[in-house]
């Protein structure tokens, strides 16, 4: 939304004001003129203890509404601490921005974030990525048709795809160390 369309009741108020000034500078005095600014200076006025009662009567549920989803996250938070005191918290691969799950091509955010990550470990060779992380990076990018965010940049899509070939070639963590002489 721009500046003008957010405080246009301001720019309108504003432009009849200066009218209204222009009007009571160039036209002679007059009782019908005197009479015609302190009506409108009242409708100014009750115009705007108008927006302001509005305001005072809109706030109260947009408050309840943002209190009620502050809850529910705290309610979340606190269950997943409790799930974590226990052992391994059930943790989702939703997005928390928006709510919904995640998925290829989804949420620019997310595709940037998987790119970013598959950049640093292929910096490292794959050295440092568990299996987990493997598989997590190959399904991430094994959907070619969706919308990903890189696509649009063919560089650094080139690169993406170039670093999950080198990534399926990886020696994988496990087999990688499980192989290395204990010295």
């Amino acid at each position: 939304m721009s500046l003008f369309q957010r405080h246009r009741w301001f720019v309108a108020a504003g432009g009849i004001t200066a009218a209204l000034a222009a009007v009571s500078l160039v036209a002679p005095r007059s009782p019908g003129l005197t009479a015609f600014a302190d009506i409108f200076g009242l409708c100014l006025m009750l115009g705007g203890a108008s927006i302001l009662v509005f305001n005072a009567i809109a706030k109260p549920g947009a408050e309840r509404m943002f209190e009620g989803s502050f809850n529910a996250t705290l309610d979340r938070y606190r269950a997943l601490l409790s799930e974590a005191g226990a052992g391994q918290p059930n943790l989702p691969n939703d997005n928390l921005d928006t709510g919904g799950t995640t998925g290829p091509g989804k949420y620019r955010l997310d595709d940037e974030t998987h790119a970013k990550l598959l950049d640093e470990l292929a910096k490292q060779n794959f050295r440092g990525a568990s299996p987990e992380v493997r598989a997590e990076l190959l399904e991430f990018f094994g959907h070619p048709d969706a919308p990903y965010a890189m696509k649009r940049k063919r560089k650094q899509w080139a690169r993406v795809l170039a670093e999950v070939e080198e990534l399926k070639m990886a020696v994988p963590a496990t087999a990688a160390t499980s192989g290395a002489d204990p010295q």
